[in-house]
Parts: structure tokens; C-alpha cells; sequence
């Protein structure tokens, strides 16, 4: 499954069926939610300890910007975190 849904995160939405297109607006919406939870210093730590900077290493390798933008915007709220850049 994991192979299936990265193929979604670099296939043109064009190209897409309607079951991958409904996959990659899952990844968006919860690259948004990562965003929002991460302004939160609590959150951010929660995140870390769940092991949550592979899955951003994997939505950052997308061809779609509305990914790739609430992504780095959690990598950016993250970033005040030593913990997280030890990680990365």
C-alpha cells in the first residue's frame, strides 16, 4: 500500500482515477491538518515522538504543490524544535 499511495503523490491529478484523486485529497488534507497541530509546541513534540519526519520526507518528494505547501509549513513550524533538527 505504501508504494501504491507514494505513485499517487507523484502522478499528475489528471491521470489520476477517481479512488487515487479521493487518496491524494486525503494527503492534502492531512498535510494541512499536520500544519495547523504543528503551531502547537506540545503538538509538535507528540509528532516527533510518533515518528512523523519520514512521512514529511515522503509528502516533500510530491509533484503537488498543495502538498508540498502545508508540508513545508510544518517542517518550518518544527524547525524551532532541537529535537526536529536532530532528526532531519
Amino acid at each position: 500500500m505504501k508504494l501504491y499511495y507514494f505513485s499517487v503523490l507523484t502522478t499528475p491529478r489528471e491521470q489520476l482515477n477517481d479512488v487515487e484523486t479521493e487518496m491524494l485529497d486525503k494527503a492534502r488534507a492531512g498535510a494541512r491538518a499536520l500544519w495547523s497541530l504543528s503551531e502547537s509546541r506540545h503538538n509538535k513534540e507528540l509528532m516527533r515522538k510518533s515518528g512523523l519526519v519520514p512521512l514529511m520526507g515522503r509528502l516533500l518528494k510530491s509533484i503537488h504543490i498543495d502538498v508540498v505547501v502545508p508540508t513545508m509549513g510544518t517542517v518550518q513550524q518544527c524547525a524551532s524544535q532541537v529535537n526536529f533538527i536532530l532528526k532531519y
